[in-house]
This record gives C-alpha cells, sequence and structure tokens, in this order.
C-alpha cells in the first residue's frame, strides 16, 4: 500500500451497522422456554429491537413463535393501538387492505407501487397489540425485506394516528396475531 492509499484509508469514515442507522439494538438467541419444538429443541432468532419515534419496535429474523412446521419468517411489530384489519401482498406486489381498515391505510397503500421483489406475500395486521407484517423466508423473500416492513408499518402507524402502546418486555411476549 503506498502512503498516498494508506492515508486515503485513515480518512474513511467507519461503516455503521444498520442498527446504528434504525437506532435499533441486535441481539439473538433462542426464543424461550415456551417455544421448544417437539423435538425438545429451541430455536433461534435474530432480533432488532428498541424505539422509533417514540413507539416500541421489535424485528424477529429466523424461527417463528407460532407452528414448528412453518418456515422461518421476517416479522415486524410496532407496537401501537390500532382496530383490528389485515392486507396482503399477492404475487404481483401490490398490497391491498381488506374492508375493515382505517381510511389511512389504504391511503398509504393505495399509492404505492407494485414491486413483487418486495411486497409479494407480505402479510400485515393491526389490532390493539399493534402493526405486524410478515414475510416467510424463502428463495423469492427479498434478504432485507424487514427494512421495507418497518417503513411501511411506520407510515400506517403515522397515517391512522395509532397511539403508542406502553414499553414492555416485548423479547418475553410471542408476537401477536399468530404472526410470529
Amino acid at each position: 500500500m503506498s502512503a498516498l492509499e494508506a492515508q486515503e484509508a485513515d480518512q474513511l469514515p467507519e461503516i455503521e451497522m444498520p442498527t446504528d442507522v434504525l437506532g435499533l439494538r441486535f441481539g439473538e438467541g433462542s426464543m424461550g422456554a415456551w417455544s421448544t419444538s417437539p423435538d425438545g429443541t429451541t430455536p433461534w432468532q435474530s432480533r432488532l429491537f428498541g424505539q422509533r419515534y417514540g413507539r416500541q419496535v421489535e424485528i424477529r429474523i429466523g424461527a417463528r413463535d407460532h407452528g414448528f412446521k412453518s418456515s422461518g419468517a421476517m416479522v415486524t411489530w410496532v407496537r401501537v393501538s390500532t382496530s383490528d384489519w389485515g392486507a396482503a401482498g399477492d404475487r404481483d406486489g401490490r398490497v391491498a387492505a381488506d374492508m375493515s381498515a382505517p381510511v389511512g391505510v389504504e391511503g398509504v397503500l393505495g399509492v404505492m407501487t407494485a414491486v413483487p421483489e418486495v411486497w409479494r406475500d407480505v402479510q400485515i395486521r393491526g389490532g390493539a397489540e399493534g402493526i405486524v407484517i410478515m414475510r416467510k423466508i424463502g428463495i423469492k423473500v427479498h434478504p432485507q425485506g424487514y427494512l421495507y416492513d418497518l417503513w411501511l408499518a411506520e407510515r400506517l402507524a403515522d397515517a391512522i394516528g395509532a397511539p403508542a402502546l406502553p414499553v414492555t418486555a416485548i423479547d418475553r411476549l410471542r408476537v401477536p396475531y399468530a404472526m410470529g
């Protein structure tokens, strides 16, 4: 390495972790005693967690809380209180809400561009325990889908004016709506 290359290398900014940029912390481990599988093993997850915009956020990547025969999933949970509603992405990447969704939800989803690589088969639920977005991990799933899901969950919470729920030990809870 030349003297100039060494000087330039010293001036490079430190690479930030995605968790730093998001304002979240990273952790990984077993899902707890309540999630022991029939063969006696405890599934493993990676977690991004913390608070953003005054709301508690939990992102779980890996084994699911509900159903051991299921594939792994990326699950994003923003803890706000809303009415009960659901939405889903179709194969063409269009996301549509069910008839029970608040007007603000349709306002956000209605202007989104269909992007199969990002929104294919995504599941969304809102209710008293928060907004949860889940996508099963598979060959056609965007590897950073949880980032899009966090963006969308936060936009939906803003659009419907959903109040934040009190902070709790979220790592001890199962993801609501059997979506974890």
